[in-house]
């Protein structure tokens, strides 16, 4: 069986997205899917199509939180995606997808808690209740994921300008804040007179 996913935002783009297979338990190949996805960029990039190296790298920088194979998904799927999402967080920020979009594809992991095994002692102390070694990952499950720009609603929150006067504590404030590693700026080119 195989899947594919179409590129829905600019069916023209020479960054569509390969073919990749599932596996005979029915769940995706996470592996077959990063291998068909880089195949298709060194393809691109030996036809001469250097652009799918900018998009990917473009995709990579907005989504650094998400595993290569997610990113691969994203870019393949709607490279210019800028924000995703998946309906029920959309939803908590006030915003609803839109009818007729169609979602991206990525890989979201299951975690279950894994027995370890006993030894026989154990086995006989504790025969009804069972030990676990706690939570670990067990695979992987195709979800959905929309972008911000397949949504409509309320308007996200964004970073504001802060004026004020800061007196004596100018120094440390800045040194904090490039600590934390926002970009610090003062508007119209012009610091404050101390």
């Amino acid at each position: 069986m195989e899947f594919s996913s179409n590129n829905h935002s600019n069916p023209d783009s020479n960054f569509s997205s390969p073919v990749a297979t599932l596996r005979a338990d029915g769940k995706p190949n996470t592996q077959a899917i990063i291998a068909a996805n880089v195949q298709h960029l060194i393809a691109q990039l030996e036809a001469g199509h250097s652009e799918v190296l900018t998009q990917y790298l473009t995709t990579m920088a907005r989504f650094h939180k998400y595993s290569l194979g997610n990113v691969l998904l994203i870019a393949s799927q709607k490279p210019d995606a800028s924000n995703v999402a998946g309906i029920y967080t959309w939803n908590q920020l006030g915003r609803r997808v839109k009818k007729g979009e169609k979602g991206i594809m990525i890989f979201a992991p299951m975690i279950a808690k894994q027995r370890r095994p006993k030894a026989a002692s154990e086995e006989r102390e504790e025969s009804d209740s069972k030990a676990t070694a706690g939570p670990a990952l067990v695979g992987f499950r195709p979800v959905y994921v929309w972008d911000v720009s397949q949504t409509e609603g309320k308007e996200l929150p964004t970073l504001r300008e802060f004026s004020g006067e800061v007196g004596k504590h100018l120094a440390q404030l800045v040194q904090f804040v490039i600590g934390l590693g926002i970009k610090f700026s003062y508007p119209n080119d012009s610091e404050p007179h101390e």
